[in-house]
């Protein structure tokens, strides 16, 4: 007798997960006609770019039409030479675009000095300049150049320049609030000349 009850109960149990695993499997195929849209408004979706395109930037690879070829520590002398003509390259590049961005849009730069943000972000722990230089990074457009940095010697004003591929110009004004947050109070933009990316 009790192997009969036994035997009925493990039968009613069988049941019992065959009819939860039939459930289960019918809610995965259920879900699965009706996929959920996954897409992030435009101004996530920007977010996340923009933090993606500034941890690439900050992390030497390069920025936009910017691109280091080298990926790696060069490991000989031709990569070594090859590396610092391409650095020369570029800092002469991004010296005649701020140049550029100064003309166009006239700008005091009387106090500024430029910011090299890759070496700030390694000596601070949490800077707030870092968090809006994401953000203006992440109102980019694809092919912009990699935006210059300056502030003022009383580390309360600075500027970010930003050259995009057709040209224009844009200077965002930077200040330090009371609470030690950096705003952008103006933004101003023009027209300046049009600058091939380094091959």
């Amino acid at each position: 007798m009790p192997d009969k009850l036994l035997k009925m109960f493990l039968r009613q149990q069988a049941s019992m997960i065959e009819d939860d695993t039939s459930v289960f499997l019918q809610t995965i195929k259920d879900k699965a006609r009706k996929p959920k849209s996954i897409l992030l408004p435009k101004r996530k979706v920007a977010v996340v770019m923009g933090c993606m395109l500034f941890v690439l930037g900050l992390g030497g690879v390069g920025y936009a039409t910017n691109a280091f070829p080298f990926f790696k520590i060069p490991i000989n002398e031709e990569q070594r030479q090859a590396q610092k003509e391409i650095e020369l390259q570029l800092a002469e590049q991004q010296n005649m675009i701020d140049e550029d961005i100064v003309e166009s849009l006239p700008v005091n730069m009387k106090g500024f000095k430029q910011i090299d943000m890759v070496e700030r972000r390694r000596t601070l722990d949490h800077d707030p300049l870092t968090s809006i230089y994401g953000a203006i990074l992440g109102a980019q457009e694809v092919g912009s150049f990699k935006p210059s940095v300056y502030l003022h010697e009383d580390h309360k004003r600075g500027y970010v320049f930003v050259k995009h591929s057709d040209g224009s110009n844009h200077v965002y004004f930077l200040e330090l609030d009371q609470e030690g947050r950096w705003v952008i109070t103006d933004i101003r933009s023009g027209k300046g000349k049009v600058i091939k990316p380094i091959q």
